[in-house]
This record gives structure tokens, C-alpha cells and sequence, in this order.
């Protein structure tokens, strides 16, 4: 027996047994994220070590995720929505069950909002352009002009 006949079967032993198996949902998340990294490099004709840099990982790493080898964890979710400009929800809907609705007690959001001076509130704007996704932020915008019109 040779030493590199040993070497790969033992390579291979250790992929089967270190590696969980993904789950359904886990499949079809990066399924979806496959299928809009497919999109958005026929459209934008970006490469995957573009992405990979912009995400910051490697070619092999983002691979690896958008083939489902490699269990995906929220963060990796968020940062493959980012780049491709839809909501992490989008992607994996089930993220929205690890949030826990706030107490009813809190102050509403557009009390937040009414409550904020005009400095504040461009400042927090600005923020949220900077960080949603595309998609999200277009929401939020429809959202806050869908309100306005209401008061007037």
C-alpha cells in the first residue's frame, strides 16, 4: 500500500465523519443564493472571486456555501444578502423566528420617528441607506411615503 493510497482514504474517512449533513432548509437557502449569484453574474457580469472579495472569504469558501457543502450561519446569510441586494429573510426565512417581538409597552416606531428632530432623523436615514439592503431600504422608503401621505 502506498502512502498516498492512505493519505486520500483517510482524507476522505474524515470528510464523511467531520461534516454534518444539511438540513432541508439549510439546502434551500443556498439554493436560493446559488440561483441569484447565477442572476446577478449573467447581469452584472461579476466574477465569484469578486463576490468572494467584496464578502471577504475566500473563492473556495463562498463556494463551498452557495453549493451547500458547508452549513450557512446567519452572518454568512446576512453577508450573501448584502451583495446581492435582497433581504436576508429573503434568503432564509426562518431567520425571522430567532426575533422576539418587543414588549407592547415600548413606544411605536413612528412615535420614535415623529419624536426625532430633523437633524437626527436625516442622520438616521443616511444610516439606513448606507446599510439595508437595496431591496429593504426601497421597502422602508415606500413605507415612510406611504405614512406621510396618510397625515397630509
Amino acid at each position: 500500500m502506498s502512502f498516498e493510497y492512505i493519505y486520500v482514504r483517510t482524507f476522505q474517512q474524515v470528510n464523511k465523519v467531520g461534516r454534518r449533513q444539511l438540513t432541508e432548509s439549510e439546502k434551500k437557502t443556498a439554493n436560493r443564493i446559488y440561483n441569484l449569484w447565477l442572476a446577478k453574474k449573467e447581469r452584472d457580469g461579476v466574477t465569484q472571486r469578486d463576490m468572494a472579495k467584496e464578502i471577504g472569504w475566500t473563492v473556495g469558501t463562498a463556494g463551498q456555501y452557495m453549493l451547500g457543502r458547508i452549513p450557512l450561519n446567519a452572518k454568512a446569510v446576512s453577508k450573501f444578502a448584502k451583495y446581492l441586494g435582497v433581504s436576508p429573510y429573503d434568503l432564509d426565512p426562518s431567520l425571522a423566528d430567532a426575533f422576539v417581538s418587543p414588549p407592547e409597552d415600548l413606544i411605536s416606531i413612528e412615535q420614535q420617528l415623529e419624536a426625532m428632530a430633523p437633524n437626527d432623523l436625516r442622520r438616521l436615514i443616511g444610516d439606513l441607506s448606507r446599510k439595508l439592503p437595496q431591496q429593504d431600504l426601497l421597502r422602508l422608503v415606500s413605507l415612510l411615503t406611504d405614512r406621510a401621505i396618510d397625515r397630509v
